[in-house]
């Protein structure tokens, strides 16, 4: 299966070095072949029609030129016209989501299926994306925008089959929790930042995380992925850091759907989290949910660290999967 990533940050490459790492296994586990066939950055984007040489390109990426890896230089837009099955989008999230929609739409038009690590779109765009890979027969897979490497799309298609699901409570965007916990101890909001950002955490804008809109954004898809929604960012109650509050040891941004008479509640706010709460004793750099559910009980995942390289692992395995449907 060709494919062409879209993004050479820290995750995307993470993302070529599992798939350098693990193409053999991927080949006799699961007897799919994973070529990449274009890497793009904001700058550049390589192709070579049979399979980019990743170490190669991932040394160029290092070096800070990816035209420096041996493969022919194309423009963006010529993505669309290769030979390709897949789109795997881990671009930056923009606060429209529309140069990822319009990417994903046009994708779909063009008979390719996505992968996405990208929030933005799903949260503003979720029912115009989902109806038109639909009426074309394509898939999209977005594990990797709520909970990073911590599996809840895939855990519910292949583990709880038999339930659906009646509520959700989970911490799912690290950086704003973080910071929290930081101001917790007596440090400001600018220290507690740079923290977190020295922890590799926090991105240098950290504000779509500390405004709670990173939250908002996970919550938004997942409430319409498990409870079958349409929700918008713009549907969703949410909230951010008080840079000013002196937050408590318990304090925790937690994203919450559920199902109360008949109605979604869906909400991403911050609570003061119980000592029996299993989601308090969460390490610093640690994601986690529960859910409720019809036939298979409570159930609790979490990880005890997530990050790029974990992030990335839960793009591949979406990748994987989408291999094994459609080849």
């Amino acid at each position: 299966m060709d494919i062409s990533v879209l993004g050479a940050g820290n995750v995307g490459l993470n993302l070529l070095r599992i798939l350098k790492e693990k193409r053999d296994v991927f080949r006799s586990r699961y007897r799919v072949d994973i070529n990449v066939v274009s890497v793009s950055d904001s700058r550049t984007t390589v192709f070579e029609p049979n399979g980019l040489d990743l170490g190669e390109v991932i040394e160029a990426k290092a070096s800070g030129n990816l035209s420096r890896a041996e493969a022919k230089t194309i423009s963006f837009d010529e993505i669309f016209d290769i030979d390709n099955e897949v789109i795997v989008d881990l671009m930056p999230a923009t606060q429209d989501g529309v140069r990822g929609r319009d990417i994903y739409m046009k994708a779909f038009r063009k008979g390719r299926h996505v992968v996405t690590a990208n929030k933005a779109p799903l949260a503003l765009h979720w029912a115009q994306i989902m109806e038109e890979a639909a009426s074309r027969g394509k898939m999209i897979r977005y594990e990797a925008t709520v909970a990073g490497g911590v599996p809840l799309f895939s855990f519910r298609d292949y583990c709880i089959t038999p339930s659906e699901v009646i509520s959700f409570r989970g911490i799912v965007s690290l950086t704003v929790n973080l910071v929290m916990r930081m101001m917790a101890r007596g440090h400001s909001f600018q220290e507690a930042v740079k923290y977190a950002q020295s922890m590799g955490v926090a991105e240098t804008d950290y504000r779509d995380d500390t405004s709670g809109l990173d939250a908002a954004r996970k919550t938004v898809i997942l409430a319409n992925s498990l409870f079958g929604l349409s929700m918008s960012l713009n549907d969703l109650y949410y909230e951010g850091i008080d840079e000013g509050k002196r937050y408590r040891s318990s304090s925790r941004m937690v994203s919450t759907v559920s199902v109360e008479g008949g109605r979604v509640r869906a909400e991403s706010r911050v609570e003061e989290l119980s000592q029996e709460d299993p989601l308090l004793s969460l390490p610093e750099e640690s994601l986690a949910y529960i859910i409720e559910t019809e036939n298979n009980g409570k159930l609790m995942v979490r990880s005890e660290r997530d990050g790029p390289l974990e992030t990335a692992a839960a793009v591949v395995n979406d990748i994987v999967i989408m291999a094994r449907e459609i080849c």
